[in-house]
C-alpha cells in the first residue's frame, strides 16, 4: 500500500475553463518518461492511481472501475487518460472509480456492488465489500480535493441510480453543510461527450462513439 502523495491543483473552475480552451500542449500521442507512478490499493480495490509527468495541475479522472493498471502498471485506459491531460495542460492526473474493485469484466464489478448493498436489503450486517465502499468514498474524497478539474469517464457501464448514489455520497463527505438538492454541488464535472443514454462516454469508447484526439471537454450533468 502506497500513501497519497500531495498534488495540489488550486485553479479557479474559470481558470480551469481557460485552460481546457488553450491549444494542446503536447503533440505526441504518448506522454514521454520520465513518469511518476504510485497507486492506493487495499486487498482487491484500488482506490486511486495518480501520473505525474511534468509542470502543471492536476486533473481527476473518475472511471467505472479498476482493471490492470497500478503503481508501476499502465493499461490502455490509463495510458489514453494521460494522453488527454497532457494535451489539456496538465502535468499530473489521478484516477479514482465509483466502484473500486479490481476486475476487466463489468459482470463482476456489478456482482460486487450486489455485496455490498445486500445488508441494506436484507437486514444483515455491514459486508466487507460495503466497508470498502465507505473507504472508496473517502478516498475519492481527498482526491477531489487536491484536482482542478474532474472528468467524468465510467461510460454505460455502471448504472445510473449506483453513480446517483455516488455523488451523493460524495457530495455529504465534502461538504459537511450538504443537506440534499443538488447531488453535483460539490464537483464541476466534464467529460468526454455522452452516450446516447446520457453517460460520460468511456477514454476507449470504439466505433461512432470513438473520442477523437483533439477533442475538447465539455460540461456533464447526470
Amino acid at each position: 500500500m502506497e500513501e497519497a502523495n500531495e498534488w495540489p491543483g488550486g485553479a479557479t473552475l474559470m481558470e480551469q475553463l481557460s485552460l481546457l480552451s488553450c491549444e494542446p500542449q503536447r503533440k505526441t500521442r504518448r506522454v514521454q518518461e520520465p513518469i511518476v507512478r504510485s497507486a492506493l490499493i487495499e486487498g482487491d480495490c484500488r482506490l486511486w492511481l495518480k501520473r505525474a509527468w511534468g509542470a502543471g495541475p492536476m486533473i481527476l479522472w473518475a472511471g467505472a472501475n479498476p482493471s490492470k493498471a497500478d503503481g508501476s502498471l499502465d493499461d490502455p485506459t490509463m495510458w489514453r487518460v494521460m494522453e488527454f491531460s497532457a494535451r489539456w495542460g496538465y502535468g499530473s492526473c489521478v484516477m479514482v472509480n465509483p466502484i473500486p474493485f479490481i476486475s476487466s469484466t463489468p459482470d463482476e464489478a456489478l456482482d460486487w456492488v450486489k455485496r455490498a448493498e445486500c445488508w441494506m436489503i436484507e437486514g444483515d450486517l455491514p459486508t466487507p465489500e460495503w466497508a470498502q465502499w465507505q473507504r472508496n468514498i473517502t478516498e475519492v474524497s481527498r482526491a477531489l480535493d487536491t484536482a482542478s478539474a474532474f472528468v467524468a469517464a465510467w461510460g454505460n457501464i455502471v448504472p445510473p441510480d449506483l453513480i446517483r448514489r455516488w455523488i451523493h455520497d460524495l457530495a455529504e463527505s465534502t461538504d459537511p453543510d450538504w443537506e440534499g438538492g443538488d447531488d453535483r454541488k460539490c464537483v464541476e464535472w466534464i467529460c468526454l461527450g455522452t452516450n446516447s443514454n446520457g453517460s460520460p462516454r468511456h477514454p476507449l469508447s470504439r466505433g461512432k462513439s470513438r473520442v477523437p484526439n483533439d477533442f475538447k471537454p465539455v460540461r456533464w450533468a447526470a
